[in-house]
């Protein structure tokens, strides 16, 4: 069991445009005792002047993160488990933005990106996305020195790795919620095979082609 203090939705800030901003909390001074919640019902509460001058990354279509107006009584030290995932979340979404608006427009795929993600945040994604995780192997590639003649040499290994498949629509707007619509913005399904995209009549005409 744990003490914690409500909160509720305020309408919007006051004097500052809610478009460009996340929702605006507003404290009820009541608190209550409830179990200990999962760590997917985490969310982000920062101060509006953090938000405004961009020294904390929000992206329209994040519903994880909220504004307010108050002084918080808090201070998140890097070592917190708020602070560990949001880093992580903030970086996952900056990277996808980058891949994704430098895309060529006949590009289906991308070569990997690394992302350092603590165990924490990869838990939070998988509990916020509802997706199954698959266990899988790739294989990595490492450099060593040699001591004798310091010749440089290339190690590759096979090591276990967990992904999970962004597929079905449903899942897509969940990331939109954590890491904004930039994080997916040019993303399509591709194309159907040809039989598919030859549409015939009844007298075997072909007479459209169309992509999904």
């Amino acid at each position: 069991m744990i003490s914690v203090s409500w909160w509720a939705i305020e309408a919007a800030g006051p004097g500052l445009d809610s478009l460009l901003l996340p929702r605006f909390l507003l404290p009820t001074y009541e608190t209550d005792i409830i179990p200990i919640p999962s760590i997917s019902s985490l969310v982000f509460v920062f101060h509006h002047n953090l938000l405004s001058t961009h020294r904390v990354r929000y992206v329209h279509g994040m519903k994880i993160v909220y504004a307010t107006t108050r002084i918080l009584r808090w201070f998140l030290p890097c070592q917190s488990i708020s602070y560990i995932i949001f880093d992580c979340i903030t970086q996952l979404s900056l990277e996808l933005q980058i891949v994704l608006s430098n895309r060529r427009n006949n590009q289906f795929s991308f070569s990997s990106t690394s992302v350092q993600c603590s165990h924490l945040a990869w838990k939070y994604l998988v509990e916020k996305l509802g997706s199954v995780v698959h266990q899988n192997f790739k294989v990595i590639t490492f450099s060593t020195m040699q001591m004798n003649d310091l010749s440089t040499l290339k190690i590759k290994a096979k090591v276990p790795c967990q992904n999970i498949h962004l597929e079905k629509r449903h899942v897509i707007m969940r990331l939109i919620d954590v890491l904004g619509k930039s994080a997916v913005v040019g993303v399509w399904k591709p194309l159907p095979a040809m039989s598919k995209k030859l549409e015939t009549n009844d007298g075997a005409f072909v007479t459209a082609r169309g992509g999904v």
